[in-house]
């Protein structure tokens, strides 16, 4: 594997960073094991902006620091850092320095790790109930996170020409 870059490094820890402080400060709870929040937004706009191992990396490594920052250790953390790590990639990997038809196919595919995957840990943790609030929440979560980042990610790539 190719080693990480001192640019890929700086620009992991601050999105990881973003999406930490978006997720934790964006949080909204529906229930007393979960919670909507606009961390999509930056691990899309990450993604799409500098592609799949930025974009999963800090979107899993973010996403899961914001659950332990907020008392959900165990066991959302490690479910969280593998499910918006896959998700991260698979925007980037697909959306990355594609046109908005591109990013919106590439978010809606990787917004589907979210869609299934939280709903089925709900279950297994929580039982059937728990799968439609889940289901719901995530369904909003993605779909917000799809409106917001594709112009963020406008805005960062400008951003980004003019500093890095």
């Amino acid at each position: 594997m190719k080693q990480l870059s001192a640019k890929q490094l700086v620009l992991i820890a601050l999105f990881a960073a973003t999406v930490t402080v978006a997720t934790m400060f964006s949080r909204i709870s529906f229930s007393p094991n979960g919670y909507f929040n606009l961390g999509e937004t930056l691990i899309y706009a990450t993604a799409f902006t500098f592609g799949p191992l930025v974009g999963g990396i800090a979107g899993g490594l973010g996403a899961a620091l914001a659950d332990i920052f907020s008392g959900f250790l165990l066991p959302w953390a490690p479910i969280t850092f593998v499910l918006k790590g896959i998700e991260g990639y698979v925007v980037g990997k697909l959306g990355s320095g594609k046109e908005i038809g591109g990013k919106i196919t590439a978010a809606i595919i990787g917004g589907l790790v979210i869609i299934i995957g939280y709903p089925l840990a709900s279950v297994i943790f929580y039982g059937w109930g728990a799968f439609l609030p889940e289901l719901y929440v995530d369904l909003v979560q993605v779909s917000v996170g799809i409106i917001v980042a594709i112009p963020l990610s406008k805005i960062l790539k400008n951003i980004a020409k003019e500093m890095i």
